[in-house]
């Protein structure tokens, strides 16, 4: 015997329908993207982790870091970098010009990368469609909502600052249309390389909730001006002859021609103080050091002196001063001056590898770069937990029982490297 639908019912869920109709028109008045006056610094899109893509893909749907990075440009909030299989290609075209196989006066050389000052991470959640009658009559008047296979999409939008991997903010979008439309968005590019989140439900579900998201997030940004990037080695710095530079890091090769791959002189310490004697020629310095002259890349050297001209004394027998040993504590704050609280404990020993530890989830071993009567470098080893790697400990001596910690991260992007400050801590005797 064939089922019984009230006429009440069958009456509430249609007005119910034409309201939700009537919603979702007023809401497509509204698809627009929020836009800044000018960019606040660059962003990379991270790629969603494996599970949101799998689910993504249940609905025949790619990665949403195309769709993101149209919002991004189209805003003016950022200047969008490509992280993706540009930047694979990037690197193999390094390599072979590196190895060698480039055509003179080719130009691509270490030094040219923009670094990331942001990452934006998305992801999405789904509410389970359970059907019913609001489904079956949606089906037979046409209206759009069958096939739909959730109910609702909710997206997050992590950014982080790239140098200190402080999360600044996480914004989250939901929507429930279906008719969520392109054309008046302004996008720089043919919304036919978005595929499923421009022509089926699902996708423009996404993509709705996804704008609801950016937009969210671009609202943060302007009632949050304090929001910048984290200072940045400057590597475009202009060096005049005569002036005094030295290297930023150690082991930095002096070369006997300005080009990758070229003859080693010597090495190189921070504290050895360098002239510049000539002209810049494709990102290299031509220097004077206290070996004879060579090259050196500009990206690697800064003004001033590294102190090489004012020794300090020494510990005696490699031992580390009495005035670092004991074990510190202190709170981490970036180059903004901003602290998640972050607390850094490290215990230095007088003449054996030392530690560091950053709550549950970080330790480490410290092993001893340089010391003197100034200032101590340690090295960060045998990383376990989730730490940073390529870090060198800076401590200076802050008054009686109190330490100064800078903490220097180095990093090699598509064969630039570049070095930077990205935090510090006033040390206390613990």
């Amino acid at each position: 015997m064939p089922s019984i639908v009230r006429a009440g019912s069958l009456l509430t869920a249609a007005i119910s329908l034409v309201a939700f109709a009537n919603t979702l028109a007023a809401q497509g008045d509204g698809d627009k993207i929020e836009k800044c006056e000018k960019p606040i610094g660059t962003i990379a899109v991270v790629e969603p982790p494996a599970d949101v893509i799998s689910q993504l893909r249940g609905f025949q749907l790619g990665s949403p870091a195309l769709l993101i990075g149209e919002f991004i440009q189209a805003s003016n909030c950022f200047q969008l970098l490509n992280r993706g299989a540009a930047a694979d290609a990037a690197m193999r075209e390094r390599q072979l010009i590196n190895g060698g196989a480039g055509q003179a006066g080719s130009n691509i050389r270490n030094g040219q990368v923009v670094a990331t000052d942001f990452n934006l991470e998305p992801g999405v959640q789904f509410s389970a469609n359970k059907g019913g009658i609001g489904g079956i009559i949606g089906n037979r008047m046409g209206l759009g909502l069958v096939g739909l296979k959730f109910k609702e999409a909710e997206t997050s939008m992590a950014l982080t600052d790239a140098r200190t991997l402080v999360q600044v903010t996480t914004q989250r979008g939901k929507a429930t249309k279906t008719d969520f439309g392109f054309a008046g968005l302004g996008l720089s590019g043919p919304i036919g390389g978005l595929g499923g989140y421009t022509n089926t439900a699902e996708g423009k579900v996404i993509a709705a909730s996804y704008l609801d998201n950016f937009n969210k997030l671009v609202v943060y940004l302007r009632e949050h001006p304090e929001v910048k990037p984290s200072a940045a080695v400057k590597v475009n710095a202009v060096f005049n002859e005569g002036d005094v530079v030295h290297p930023k890091i150690n082991n930095i090769q002096l070369l006997d021609e300005p080009r990758d791959g070229a003859k080693s002189l010597t090495t190189l310490k921070t504290s050895d103080d360098m002239v510049v004697v000539g002209d810049e020629k494709d990102g290299f310095l031509r220097v004077q050091s206290a070996s004879g002259k060579g090259w050196v890349e500009k990206t690697l050297v800064m003004k001033g002196s590294g102190g090489g001209n004012e020794p300090a004394a020494a510990a005696p027998s490699g031992m580390l001063s009495a005035a670092f040993v004991g074990t510190w504590r202190g709170t981490l704050v970036d180059q903004t001056g901003r602290s998640n609280g972050q607390t850094i404990v490290v215990e230095l020993k007088p003449n054996s590898a030392s530690g560091m530890n950053l709550g549950a989830n970080c330790s480490a071993s410290l092993v001893k770069m340089e010391s003197t009567e100034t200032r101590a470098l340690y090295r960060v080893e045998n990383v376990a937990g989730r730490c940073l790697t390529n870090l060198v400990l800076e401590f200076l001596p802050a008054g009686p029982d109190a330490l100064n910690l800078r903490i220097h991260a180095t990093a090699t992007v598509l064969g630039a490297t570049s070095e930077a400050v990205v935090a510090t801590a006033a040390m206390k005797r613990a």
